[in-house]
């Protein structure tokens, strides 16, 4: 009985290869109720029925498959705790994504997740980056470096130039092949040039950012020089639902760290900012690529989302009162602010530790941020932040310097200064801390005047505008912390400042 390859499924019909040939199938009555199992891949017996029809009698034990949750992104669908898998191809050698340089883009998030899927399945991977006639060159090269410094290969493609297609031969020959990627990247223009055959492709539009979809079937195609490879539907979103169940899960979203991780303080380290994180270190020193730490925390936070502390400030009369987590219980802790101008203070420790700030830190810079849109676009946007101290922040900051940004010992993201404005003394904090629970308008926080009686050093202000946020966790829209320099750098501690249903913030 002769033996194929299925190189399209519709549902109880699909069509299987055999020496090149397509062959037109129907599924055995007692294959029908296993339809939703055949997929394209599978090796299958089949017999002819007449010179047009065939019927598949057997489909044979896969060596391995490639498959993907079914549960669309957060935004469409929710709630469910699990969803059943699709097989998106069986018995694949290895897997290649496709991005495009321009229209649409490279997407790194999505990028790294089709890794992530194809090396929890146990598939070598490669990139291919199409549309290099559209930018300049080394402008890619340098965004993908990260990528050939972790040992993927890259190949860089233009379908209209007619550049990099020979680089394709050496991988793709006498191999079963996957090429997957967003819509409109130009799989199907790559398979139909490299292939020769007839396969039906899109324009990309501006006006359709999602792109153009015009591959709504995965299909096998046969290959010149030997082998298969396998367009399919783009998309714009994988879940990792898979990549959940690894044991380790940083040996498959981030393994470029794996090495690294084995010099944690703790063998039980998840690399999202705990102290003696060697892959952080390795993150803060330019070992490892910020972008694609930041994208492992939020894949990671996806399957191990942590409970937001809930840290609020309220401020009433001259003190400031402020909300910290103790185990399973909520405390409230209040100090009169003029201790943060004053030496050996209890309070002010009090709060030093609440930020998780260094012991041996002195004199740090006391900052209120906020996060604000750039020229009223949301597509970037800057934190404004307000620096008060017993020192000028000239002598600490200069502008182009790294921050990290830490929020109660968990570094949050890193940035840079874009400027910074000495202000007069007596300058006040009230605009960033209108409409919250902090503000309030005869409070010595909002003008810095010492109670009646207390006479404070002098005070140094200044405005700062922090940019070029790489974010390993959401920040914050406003936050209180205080600015000093460690043995990682510069480094801003910081605590969210939220809005309080409590009675306390309405007096």
């Amino acid at each position: 009985m002769p033996i194929g390859i299925v190189s399209v499924v519709f549902g109880a019909r699909c069509e299987v290869l055999d020496n090149g040939v397509s062959v037109p199938c129907l599924l055995r009555g007692r294959l029908k109720k296993a339809a939703e199992a055949l997929a394209v891949g599978d090796h299958v017996e089949y017999q002819r029925l007449d010179a047009h029809t065939a019927v598949v009698e057997r489909i044979l034990p896969r060596r391995n498959e490639l498959a993907r949750s079914n549960r669309e992104r957060p935004r469409r669908r929710g709630g469910a705790a699990s969803f059943p898998t699709q097989v998106v191809l069986a018995n694949p050698d290895q897997v290649v994504f496709v991005a495009a340089a321009r229209d649409p883009g490279i997407n790194f998030p999505l990028m790294d997740r089709a890794l992530a899927l194809a090396r929890s399945s146990g598939l070598p991977s490669a990139i291919c980056v199409n549309k290099m006639d559209l930018t300049p060159e080394a402008d890619v090269l340098r965004l993908m470096r990260p990528y050939e410094q972790m040992g993927v290969k890259v190949i860089y493609t233009s379908v209209e130039a007619r550049l990099g297609l020979e680089a394709l031969e050496p991988l793709l020959k006498d191999k079963v092949s996957f090429f997957w990627g967003g819509s409109g990247v130009g799989k199907s223009s790559l398979i139909r040039t490299i292939t020769g055959q007839e396969v039906k492709v899109g324009m990309w539009r501006v006006d359709n950012p999602r792109g153009p979809h015009t591959t709504n079937v995965t299909r096998l195609y046969t290959l010149p020089y030997g082998g298969l490879i396998a367009d399919t539907p783009g998309f714009d979103w994988l879940a990792l639902d898979t990549v959940e169940t690894a044991s380790d899960q940083i040996e498959v979203l981030l393994p470029e760290a794996l090495d690294l991780a084995e010099g944690c303080r703790f063998p039980d380290c998840v690399h999202c900012g705990e102290p003696g994180c060697a892959v952080m270190a390795a993150v803060l020193d330019g070992r490892i690529d910020r972008g694609r730490y930041a994208r492992f925390r939020l894949s990671v936070a996806e399957s191990n989302p942590r409970p937001r502390q809930p840290t609020e400030l309220v401020a009433s009369g001259d003190e400031l009162f402020f909300r910290m987590r103790e185990g399973n219980s909520t405390l409230w802790t209040t100090f009169q602010l003029y201790y943060l101008f004053q030496e050996h203070r209890p309070e002010r420790r009090g709060l030093m530790d609440a930020l998780d700030v260094p012991h041996s830190t002195n004199n740090p810079q006391w900052v209120v941020f906020q996060e604000r849109a750039v020229d009223g676009s949301d597509a970037r946007t800057v934190l404004s932040a307000k620096v008060t101290g017993l020192e000028p922040a000239l002598e600490l900051l200069e502008e182009g310097q790294e921050l990290v940004l830490r929020e109660r010992g968990v570094v949050k993201g890193v940035a840079r200064v874009k400027s910074l404005k000495p202000v007069t003394d007596d300058w006040q904090l009230r605009q960033p801390l209108k409409g919250t629970a902090i503000y309030e308008s005869h409070a010595f926080w909002t003008d810095l005047k010492p109670p009646k009686g207390v006479r404070l050093p002098a005070v140094h202000g200044a405005y700062l505008t922090i940019d070029h946020i790489v974010r390993f966790e959401p920040l914050p829209e406003l936050a209180f912390g205080a600015l000093t320099r460690q043995d990682i750098g510069l480094v801003l501690d910081f605590m969210e400042v939220g809005s309080s249903e409590d009675e306390l913030a309405k007096e």
